[in-house]
């Protein structure tokens, strides 16, 4: 990693699982900030008033939880149900 300041830069290692922890993270957090920019777009676009403008439905597939090797596919379901449980 090289981080430059002040026009001085500094390289320093970073251990493989600290790499892809930081990736990891990442990741998710662009996921999360790009989920609630599309539901916040689809209600805006809803043309419904009171408690009903924060409502959303999604269909769920079921099952796939229950593969013995999930892929990121299956992880982002199971973002996207858990955000939804916030809703």
């Amino acid at each position: 990693r090289t981080v430059t300041a002040g026009g001085e830069s500094i390289v320093t290692t970073v251990k493989r699982s600290e790499a892809e922890f930081a990736r990891d993270t990442l990741a998710k957090q662009i996921y999360s900030r790009l989920f609630d920019y599309i539901v916040r777009r689809i209600n805006d676009g809803m043309p419904v008033e009171g408690a009903l403008k924060f409502f959303i439905g999604i269909l769920d597939i079921s099952g796939f939880e229950y593969f013995d090797d999930n892929g990121f596919e299956q992880f982002l379901i199971n973002y996207c149900n858990e955000k939804i449980q916030q809703y």
